[in-house]
């Protein structure tokens, strides 16, 4: 039931209006040429080498790079979940009822090209997430091999979470439609959660302790599965049978936990921050005015909270005792309210939804300690962090159709300010208008016909501009007729992913992945660094 094609402007030599098939690649055309043909120069801060697309045949809300992968060529997988009808629109009270086939999709990307290496077919209708292990090794569970790309984690659409051993094409042989190679994978493990705290909707690797995975309910609750003891203590013969989680913390109606996600470690060598990056994590949920670390060692089971003014969908930690969350400005959070009243968004949220948090900091733990623009006023619904021994490098995808990022860093208490610089441009869609040829300053609010590629040199989005007429948001798209929005945005990362890779994808079903230049990524993080360092002084 996938989308076979979906019409976008490729910008090749002679950028042409093309309609992608299912599975096809096309390269996007970094530069951008004023009308007499001579090359625009370019203003953004982050250069990019390589921008490539593959249409993956339906809304995309589930993405990861596979953490490290031994294939000798520095080639990179990803997995991606595409959703078509029945199972598009992604609704917390579907999941958990979902049912029928269901295919992930691991695609390989290296500097020679982006190449499906195959699909994973399961009987769980839909997936919510997918998350690789960072370990290849985990205690009581089948080793990952030398030929497997990784273990991937993945809450299915049926309220199962499954942990699949997935190898590498180890044939040329085509297994399935549209000249596809079915993956053998193996599960390795299988996880549910009781009735009462309704299905998985996000998941977690704890990169400080193998096999510990957290995963974020629709029903209000952060449980946690100790794979390593729980398997150890286990006889597996045949068919794994599902295991309940060992932690379960009830958030005291915070409403869905959208995003969650372990607290990481500055110092390695440290038993106590290792400790606590083993211990804590961070969720952010509907009904909290911002994300709540919580500790796994603790067993609470209610948390009291106020309400919050809207929706959190999106965080990630910028370093051990920062994080930031993007919030939804939309018109979910605008009923999002208790009974009887009204929520009404201040304007820092309307204008700036991107806040960074100090969770170490009493002085400001209720508050944001700065707030960050994002190009084209929209919500937030993804975030992901790639971090440094010096400043992190943020990116951002927006309900609007931005892909964008900037560095940020831990900003000691007397240069706190509450404007922070805002994210540039990276990536993204705009509506196209095959008819003028030419992109449209403003997306509609109906579901374009056609799309043009964001790049930072071509489409650019300023921080003050809005993409959406202020009347009203996008409305829902469907697979014919898909929005711009963008749902997923991840960093490569490894031990030794020297390379700046980043992919993204949303509701339009264009997987996009963009190498930045590295020397320009490490001049914005140095400038970052001394700029901070200097005030600090």
């Amino acid at each position: 039931r996938a989308s076979s094609v979906v019409a976008a402007r490729a910008r090749d030599a002679h950028a042409t209006t093309v309609a992608l098939e299912l599975f096809e690649r096309v390269d996007v055309r970094i530069d951008a040429r004023d009308t007499h043909g001579a090359e625009t120069p370019s203003t953004s801060t982050f250069d990019v080498d390589v921008d490539r697309v593959a249409y993956v045949g339906g809304a995309v809300w589930a993405l990861d790079w596979c953490a490290s992968v031994a294939t000798g060529d520095d080639a990179g997988f990803l997995a991606v979940d595409a959703r078509a009808e029945p199972h598009r629109a992604h609704a917390t009270e579907a999941l958990g009822r979902c049912r029928g086939d269901g295919v992930v999709q691991i695609w390989r990307s290296s500097d020679d090209g982006l190449e499906l290496e195959g699909v994973i077919v399961h009987d769980g209708g839909c997936v919510s997430d997918v998350r690789w292990s960072p370990c290849r090794e985990i205690a009581g569970m089948e080793r990952v091999g030398e030929e497997d790309v990784g273990a991937l984690a993945a809450s299915r659409g049926d309220g199962i979470v499954d942990v699949w051993i997935v190898p590498r094409r180890a044939s040329t042989v085509v297994s399935g439609g549209h000249g596809v190679h079915v993956l053998p994978v193996k599960c390795a493990f299988r996880g549910k959660i009781p009735r009462e705290l309704g299905a998985v909707l996000c998941l977690d690797w704890n990169a400080a302790a193998p096999g510990r995975l957290a995963a974020g309910t629709t029903g209000g609750a952060v449980v946690v599965w100790d794979i390593s003891t729980i398997l150890s203590a286990v006889d597996r013969k045949g068919d794994v049978d599902p295991v309940y989680p060992t932690f379960v913390h009830d958030l005291g109606g915070a409403g869905p936990v959208r995003a969650i996600a372990w607290r990481p470690s500055d110092d390695e060598e440290n038993a106590y921050c290792r400790t606590l990056s083993q211990h804590q994590c961070a969720c952010a949920s509907d009904f909290t005015a911002q994300p709540i670390v919580i500790d796994v060692r603790y067993q609470s089971t209610c948390y009291d909270r106020a309400r919050g003014q809207c929706i959190v969908p999106a965080l990630a930690w910028v370093c051990a005792r920062d994080y930031v969350a993007g919030f939804d400005v939309g018109d979910r959070s605008a009923a999002n309210g208790a009974p009887g009243e009204t929520q009404k968004l201040t304007a820092a949220t309307a204008k700036s939804p991107v806040h960074q948090f100090c969770h170490e900091c009493h002085e400001c733990h209720q508050t944001a300690i700065t707030y960050i623009d994002v190009p084209g006023r929209s919500s937030v619904w993804c975030l992901d962090v790639r971090r440094t021994s010096g400043s992190a490098m943020v990116a951002c995808a927006t309900a609007n159709g931005v892909v964008c990022v900037k560095p940020a860093r831990h900003l000691p208490l007397r240069v706190r300010k509450p404007k922070a610089h805002p994210f540039e441009v990276c990536a993204g869609l705009k509506a196209y208008d095959v008819e003028a040829d030419k992109a449209l300053e403003r997306n509609p609010v109906e579901p374009p016909k056609c799309f043009d590629f964001v790049t930072s040199r071509r489409n650019v989005v300023q921080s003050g501009d809005e993409l959406y007429p202020r009347e009203g948001y996008a409305k829902p798209g469907s697979s014919d007729a898909p929005t711009t929005a963008q749902h997923c945005v991840r960093w490569r990362r490894g031990p030794s992913d020297a390379a700046w890779w980043l992919a993204s994808a949303g509701d339009a079903g264009f997987l996009r992945v963009q190498r930045f230049n590295r020397a320009t990524m490490q001049d914005a993080l140095d400038e970052h660094d001394r700029r901070n360092w200097a005030h600090s002084a």
